[in-house]
């Protein structure tokens, strides 16, 4: 059964094209501990920001398939971990 952080992790490199070795733990706690600092909603863009902030293979990446990743379902993955 695959843990809200792997979840998490796959969703992520599929949505920003991040590549295999990427997100790290440590890259997925400072994304979490960033958005936590803001304490507001953040836009879809901002969000982009903070990931290409932290991973730095943002955009290197093509993974085949239909992306049925959303924002919303990000950010409360994002935010379920702690």
């Amino acid at each position: 059964m695959p843990t809200p952080n792997n979840e998490l992790k796959n969703l992520l490199r599929r949505k920003y094209g991040l590549s295999p070795a990427e997100p790290t733990s440590q890259q997925i706690q400072n994304i979490k501990r960033y958005l936590q600092v803001q304490g507001r909603i953040i836009s879809g863009q901002e969000l982009e920001q903070t990931i290409a902030k932290y991973c730095p293979s943002f955009g290197s990446h093509t993974y085949a398939g239909v992306d049925n990743t959303d924002l919303t379902t990000l950010l409360k993955l994002i935010s379920k971990e702690k």
